[in-house]
């Protein structure tokens, strides 16, 4: 998608139950998306920590570090700042100052 995954599209990844749209074939990268999603949201609700075993590091998100786990379009899931933190900055400021209709 160009703009990135639409909302709510993450559901299904997360249940790891991926359905083919118009018996479109679902990719091996797409499944393995989904096991990996399905992993880490299923330890969170066990533990309530997504983290374990082999799977790449979520960090805990902390103000200071504002780091966020980011899966990529090749499938790999890696922690790293959030790269939009300047633009929700100035939404941020905008908002609280009043500046926002």
């Amino acid at each position: 998608m160009r703009y990135g995954a639409g909302h709510a599209s993450e559901i299904a990844y997360v249940f790891d139950d991926l359905r083919s749209r118009n018996d479109a074939p679902i990719d091996d990268k797409d499944r393995e998306v989904a096991k990996l999603m399905n992993t880490y949201w299923t330890n969170f609700a066990k533990i309530g920590n997504p983290n374990g075993g082999e799977l790449p590091a979520w960090p805990a998100y902390t103000p200071q570090k504002n780091e966020l786990l980011e899966i990529q379009a090749d499938g790999a899931a890696t922690g790293k700042p959030d790269p939009k933190k300047a633009r929700l900055d100035v939404i941020e400021k905008a908002v609280t100052s009043g500046n926002l209709h």
